[in-house]
């Protein structure tokens, strides 16, 4: 089973980000989020709140996460994990790709959420794929 530090870490790569970056987005200093990655410190629970917004995760996972389970999925439509599994697309791209989306319905009145089983990621996907880092 990991660890806090390793969970940390795990999502921190997995987003492509490095010690530096995460530290500027949560406000932390690099050597406490070594400290932590590594297992030598403990982190607040304001702190760990923090980490869990910057990195798209949730406390829960952070502190207790499953072996097997994907870092973040817990967050992101089946079917856009399917779509990113065929077209092997990284977790950040697929987290880019939901926010879109959101931002998408933030602009349409009366839809929710769970339209988003039955969306088509392939269209946002190829619309917006030259915007997106990989």
């Amino acid at each position: 089973m990991t660890s806090l530090g390793e969970r940390i870490r795990l999502v921190r790569k997995q987003l492509g980000l490095t010690q530096d970056e995460l530290c500027t987005k949560v406000g932390l200093s690099k050597g406490f989020i070594s400290d932590v990655e590594n297992g030598k410190r403990n982190i607040s629970s304001a702190n760990l709140l923090d980490l869990a917004k910057v990195l798209g995760v949730s406390c829960d996972y952070l502190l207790l996460g499953e072996e097997g389970q994907g870092v973040g999925q817990e967050e992101l439509p089946a079917s856009l994990l399917a779509f990113g599994e065929a077209q092997k697309l990284s977790f950040k791209t697929l987290k880019a790709l939901h926010g879109m989306y959101q931002q998408v319905l933030a602009f349409r009145s009366g839809e929710g959420e769970s339209g988003s089983e039955h969306f088509d990621w392939e269209s946002l996907y190829q619309g917006v794929k030259g915007h997106l880092e990989e």
